[in-house]
């Protein structure tokens, strides 16, 4: 019995992936229209293919998800949209706190809210800017 509930385990693991795999094409092709119409302008048309590519590329495909969550908090921000946009940021953050760009737009979005502690703290954390007055170092009268 238990070598039965292993094999369809296996099996059920298998076809999850190789799903994934099959839609992986979809959810590009999604993000790439919602690029597009981004760009070009069409925020609502963008948002719609964004929320579609999202649901499709699954749920391990991070590198997507945190690009995808980025340009929605673009969108939100340009509308005004800014607890939206905030949490877009910070969702693309949490895929990968290391995400400049989102970074970046997140202390963009503190700093035209008038929020300058909050942004210079996000743009120190991402970029390593100091928090604090910095002095130069001694020089000697040769240099």
């Amino acid at each position: 019995m238990k070598r039965f509930l292993l094999v369809v385990a296996l099996f059920a693991l298998s076809a999850t992936a190789y799903a994934g795999e099959l839609l992986y094409p979809d959810g590009l092709e999604h993000y790439n229209e919602a690029v597009k119409a981004q760009k070009a302008g069409n925020n609502d048309q963008a948002l719609s293919a964004y929320k579609m590519a999202k649901l499709i590329v699954g749920a391990d495909a991070f590198e997507f998800k945190k690009l995808i969550a980025n340009n929605m908090g673009v969108i939100f921000a340009q509308r005004g949209e800014y607890e939206n946009a905030e949490s877009s940021f910070k969702e693309a953050l949490g895929i990968d706190p290391e995400y400049k760009k989102a970074g970046y737009n997140l202390g963009l979005l503190y700093f035209r809210q008038s929020e300058y502690v909050k942004a210079l703290k996000i743009w120190s954390k991402m970029f390593g800017f100091p928090q604090e007055f910095s002095i130069e170092g001694t020089k000697n009268l040769e240099n």
